[in-house]
């Protein structure tokens, strides 16, 4: 999606815009093995304005499932 290798460019290569070829490069270089996932947060955050978060805490989890 344009708007999301938009946010990545200026997130991560402080540039409007870049080809989708730099930006994961980029990703690729700040965290390898890992690229594919690592640009949500940072997207996530331009869209609602704070980081994301998990829903439950892992503390949590176990009293949920045995709430189902």
């Amino acid at each position: 999606m344009d708007g999301n290798r938009k946010i990545l460019a200026r997130r991560l290569l402080n540039v409007d815009d870049a080809r989708s070829e730099a930006v994961s490069r980029r990703l690729n270089e700040l965290f390898p093995g890992h690229a594919a996932t690592a640009g949500l947060p940072f997207v996530e955050h331009e869209y609602l304005g704070v980081p994301v978060a998990p829903l439950l805490a892992p503390s949590d989890i176990d009293a949920w499932n045995q709430g189902l």
